[in-house]
């Protein structure tokens, strides 16, 4: 998989973590993102990267996202190891 898609993907997984007002929640208190941050920073890697780390540290909702973006969850911790190797 290429940086590119790697990118799209993660960029998915934001999108459907922030459709739930739960997720999303969690996602700020657990990481201090503001939504500000998020909007100015759409993208970036470190921001994927907060996503898919936050995604990891709960299983259900890995398998869920996975499933509902149509990937493998082995595809979205490869995902997830590609853009941490690439910093």
């Amino acid at each position: 998989m290429d940086r590119p898609t790697s990118q799209a993907i993660a960029l998915q997984i934001l999108v459907w973590i922030l459709q739930d007002d739960k997720r999303a929640e969690r996602l700020i208190a657990l990481t201090g993102i503001t939504p500000d941050d998020m909007r100015a920073s759409l993208g970036e890697g470190w921001l994927l990267r907060a996503a898919l780390s936050y995604l990891e540290g709960y299983e259900p909702d890995l398998i869920q996202c996975a499933k509902d973006i149509e990937i493998t969850p082995e595809q979205l911790v490869e995902v997830s190891d590609l853009l941490k190797n690439m910093g």
